[in-house]
């Protein structure tokens, strides 16, 4: 039982607030002017790919997916994707948005 809690609810809740506040934080930079813009797209990028990787967590459970011992595997597999894809893309936004905010605003 609670296996079903952590591997039907938790896991895509958090791929979905994990992505919204990517998204949120993407669409902000991307409205602070041209210097932030790199930021903001590698954040929307991210986030778009977690709430992607949402749909990978819940395929066993909508009946997407009929793989054996699905409903163990792919949310583990859309969890560690998701923390790859946010490692590989928010690790050069964290560092262009701290160059960015050294230089200020372009002359």
């Amino acid at each position: 039982m609670f296996a079903s809690l952590v591997f039907g609810i938790i896991i895509p809740l958090l791929l979905v607030i994990g992505g919204g506040i990517s998204v949120a934080r993407g669409i902000i930079a991307l409205r602070q002017g041209p210097q932030r813009r790199a930021v903001g797209v590698l954040l929307l990028v991210a986030g778009i790919g977690t709430l992607a990787l949402t749909f990978l967590a819940l395929a066993p459970w909508v009946g997407w997916s009929d793989m054996d011992y699905g409903a163990l595997i792919l949310p583990l597999v859309a969890l560690a994707a998701a923390g790859i894809l946010n490692l590989v893309l928010l690790v050069p936004a964290a560092i262009i948005g701290r160059r960015s905010r050294e230089q200020g605003p372009i002359a």
